[in-house]
């Protein structure tokens, strides 16, 4: 990770050498960014960069594990021409954190502007705000260069920095200390977004929130808070939707007294503990946050449920039986919604498992996956976690949907299947039962699936797999920027690719512009089809190099009906109330 955030500077640094600043008038204060050249299949377009704007105050000091604060005024005129502080964060397998880079004042957002000079107040361009992912105790804003987006498809790009880890999510359980500072942070970049886009030359009535893996729930869950009305006004949310939170009231407070321990800060008095949290330098508290023996966390920072932001879960407010729900539900109805996967973001997310076969067994994953393995640790796992008793009912009829019964011990074939098991109940089907409440409470907006199953050529971790894993969509939406070079490992792009990253963006901006992926700039020869809505046909669009059709109808319908009807019905059965079917407690990077 240092040796990619140096790689990311001087990448900066190079581009300001050779580029005319820019300044701008703006309700903060005067600006300064700078033009910049950028290229993408073989075209030169110019695109205006301001980097390091801070939206927020520095979360610091008493402001520490508090909702953020504004920033109303910069110092003029504010120099916007080099990124700032990464967030404080977690280590990821692979990865290790460069403290340098790292700081509590870190609440900043880059804005991309295509062409070569601010059009304030003329040109009205649609925003889209990106929301970075890995799973909610890594990442920054600083890997995605917005500026191919922006200058090729003439919209502005926001991207913004969000408190991670402990100093996003850490709660006590009540009012004291009541997490979600992540998800805080990311409306306030929001309220700032709408203040000042006009004087940059976006339109604060046409702002779009896109994200990936933690950014995709982040932008799901902001699609459920009605403080976000007039803010935003469309949502992509990339393998990550809303149907899944996890964190209730006690395991909130178990956490917090168990990382409070892990950190010298336990005391009787809750106050002490907090005022102990609230003292210490921030990389004592990263110090705390401990792995197990898979490199998993011990501690489970993510977003919960707190009666404020998120107000109850998403699986009750979708029944709609509340006047809460039904608020937030008006607002949630008002958006246009993009939801969409990976084809295979599973092969990821079961990195957790494929630790424990490897410790255990002694076995690569690459070798395949034993039946006993499958049937007797992955499966009664995840019922165990989703249902908590009558694991054996549960269990068959889930082992029976995930076996391919012409070669039930094909260790290849199992492989498959847990890939689809884990892709299915973390991604999938919180995305499918999110649009199928949006197609029901919605009557202006709208709404599309969609699935990106591209086996990309950079990709090379799992042979084996035939389709996408988690976050390979990134730098097709991106338009294969220098800044994901390192990380994806690319160099040239095959013209197939280039293709497939043009129709990609063209239908994220195009969605951003007028909530329709199709208008209002024409596809050309970049599609031979429309993307249909979601609607009652359960219609989505497969975006790949080599599908020649497709429009497609009911994504995996087995495997949906089995979590949608039968296991519903299972329930129903042995008088226990429906319930939330969250996803794996897992860290991603994406």
């Amino acid at each position: 990770m240092a040796h990619l955030t140096s790689i990311l500077i001087s990448i900066f640094v190079c581009q300001i050498a050779k580029s005319q600043y820019v300044s701008v008038s703006t309700p903060v204060g005067a600006i300064t960014g700078y033009v910049d050249v950028v290229k993408f299949d073989g075209v030169s377009k110019t695109v205006t960069k301001f980097i390091g704007i801070q939206y927020a105050e520095a979360p610091v000091g008493q402001l520490r594990f508090t909702k953020p604060v504004l920033k109303k005024a910069l110092p003029s005129p504010y120099n916007a021409t080099y990124p700032r502080h990464q967030c404080p964060q977690d280590s990821v397998a692979g990865f290790e954190m460069d403290l340098s880079t790292v700081a509590e004042d870190c609440l900043y957002l880059n804005v991309y502007i295509p062409g070569d000079r601010v059009h304030s107040n003329s040109r009205n361009f649609a925003v889209m705000i990106w929301i970075h992912g890995g799973g909610f105790v890594t990442g920054s804003q600083d890997m995605y260069d917005g500026s191919v987006l922006s200058a090729i498809n003439n919209v502005i790009v926001v991207t913004l920095n969000y408190r991670l880890t402990v100093f996003g999510f850490l709660s006590t359980g009540d009012n004291e200390l009541s997490g979600n500072y992540g998800l805080w942070d990311q409306h306030t970049a929001f309220r700032w977004v709408h203040e000042n886009i006009a004087a940059f030359g976006g339109d604060p009535k046409r702002v779009t929130m896109f994200g990936e893996s933690a950014g995709g729930f982040s932008v799901s869950y902001q699609a459920l808070y009605p403080g976000n009305s007039g803010l935003v006004k469309r949502g992509i949310a990339q393998s990550g939707s809303t149907d899944n939170i996890r964190v209730g009231i006690d395991e909130s407070k178990h956490i917090f007294q168990g990382f409070s321990k892990a950190v010298g800060c336990a005391f009787p008095e809750q106050s002490s503990t907090v005022r102990c949290l609230r003292s210490k330098p921030f990389k004592e508290l990263l110090s705390g946050l401990q792995k197990n023996a898979f490199n998993m966390p011990v501690f489970d920072f993510r977003p919960r449920v707190d009666g404020d932001f998120l107000q109850e879960y998403p699986s009750n407010i979708f029944r709609n039986q509340t006047d809460l729900s039904a608020k937030v539900l008006k607002f949630f109805s008002t958006l246009d919604f993009i939801s969409g996967i990976c084809s295979h973001d599973g092969a990821t997310i079961l990195m957790q498992y494929v630790n424990e076969m490897k410790y255990y067994l002694n076995r690569s994953i690459n070798d395949g996956m034993p039946r006993t393995f499958f049937t007797e640790r992955i499966v009664p796992e995840i019922v165990d976690y989703l249902f908590k008793e009558n694991v054996t009912v549960f269990a068959e009829a889930i082992n029976h949907e995930y076996t391919d019964w012409s070669d039930p011990y094909d260790p290849a074939k199992i492989r498959s299947s847990a890939v689809d098991l884990v892709t299915d109940y973390a991604i999938l089907v919180p995305a499918v039962k999110t649009l199928n409440s949006h197609i029901v409470f919605n009557t202006e907006s709208n709404t599309f699936l969609y699935q990106f199953s591209e086996k990309p050529f950079f990709y090379q971790q799992y042979t084996w797999l035939p389709g996408a894993a988690h976050a390979v969509e990134l730098p097709y939406v991106f338009g294969f920027p220098e800044s994901m070079k390192i990380l994806f490992g690319y160099e040239s792009v095959p013209t197939k690719d280039i293709k497939l990253s043009k129709l990609t963006m063209r239908l994220w901006t195009n969605f951003a512009k007028s909530g329709n992926p199709n208008s209002p700039t024409e596809l050309n020869n970049l599609s031979p089809i429309s993307w249909p809505k979601y609607g009652e046909n359960k219609m989505y669009l497969d975006l790949s190099t080599n599908i020649t059709s497709p429009v497609k109808r009911n994504i995996a319908p087995s495997r949906i009906s089995l979590w949608l009807e039968v296991l519903p019905e299972i329930l129903k059965t042995i008088h226990k109330p429906a319930s939330e079917l969250p996803h794996v407690p897992v860290i991603v990077v994406g």
